[in-house]
């Protein structure tokens, strides 16, 4: 992968960590109930939806984390290089899923693993 394609990647992936960013600060501030509770399913509503918030700033705290993971691998020069073997990740790998760490080969057996 040349030095164009590298910067490219890096600035889609510095896009999508400001968009993460936003938007898991935008789901951590979470909605404004107010404090009338007129009911208990209404209190229910309420705990119901600040659960799923949470359970989505999580979800994309980890999609971050991979994020920024693949731009500290990419500044270091070890983008595109299996984190198991140290093989070379295959471009069609990373235009899939841009923050890969394995190669095709580990991802396999990652996921034989899985399911054992």
């Amino acid at each position: 992968m040349n030095k164009e394609q590298l910067a490219t990647i890096k600035d889609e992936l510095e896009d999508e960590k400001a968009m993460l960013e936003v938007k898991i600060d935008t789901l951590e501030k979470g909605e404004d109930f107010g404090s009338d509770v007129d009911s208990l399913e209404e209190e229910t509503d309420e705990s119901e939806a600040w659960e799923n918030q949470s359970s989505a700033a999580q979800e994309l705290r980890g999609r971050l984390a991979e994020v920024e993971f693949a731009i500290e691998r990419i500044e270091k020069g070890t983008y595109g290089v299996c984190g198991e073997c140290g093989e070379a990740i295959g471009e069609d790998m990373l235009r899939v899923n841009s923050t890969s760490k394995l190669c095709r080969t580990c991802k396999k057996l990652e996921r034989e693993n899985d399911i054992a």
